[in-house]
């Protein structure tokens, strides 16, 4: 009685839990003569790697948060991507900022007095 009132002139998508442990997602798309099309994907194997990811995901950062080194990672972009608490304690204002690029940071420890324009320009030109 609930497919044969749902709106079929709409996507729909929904997830079906099966009694074996299944993870089943359904896809509901109108054609356009009027009818639908459902599809029936098996996700068990997907959802199961993405909770296992989320998970270790969790524990490294619970771990890198915890070390008493700072750290600090650039992505590919030369931005930060990622700092953990001892960074962030030991630097204060002058920790490098989500998002920043190392000559952005060079350029505001400069502007804060951290470090001499000079320094600050043999550094940048040292992590190109």
């Amino acid at each position: 009685a609930m497919a044969k009132a749902l709106d079929r002139s709409v996507p729909r998508r929904g997830t079906a839990f099966r009694p074996n442990g299944r993870i089943i997602e359904i896809l509901s798309d109108p054609t356009p003569g009027g009818g639908f099309v459902i599809t029936y994907t098996d996700v068990t194997a997907l959802r199961s790697a993405e909770a296992t990811a989320r998970e270790r995901a969790e524990l490294l950062d619970a771990v890198l948060e915890e070390l008493p080194d700072g750290v600090i990672v650039y992505g590919p972009d030369g931005r930060a991507r990622l700092t953990n608490a001892a960074y962030r304690g030991m630097l204060g204002d002058a920790a490098a900022r989500i998002g920043e690029s190392f000559a952005e940071l060079a350029r505001r420890h400069v502007a804060m007095g951290e470090q001499s324009p000079e320094h600050a320009e043999a550094l940048v030109r040292r992590h190109q």
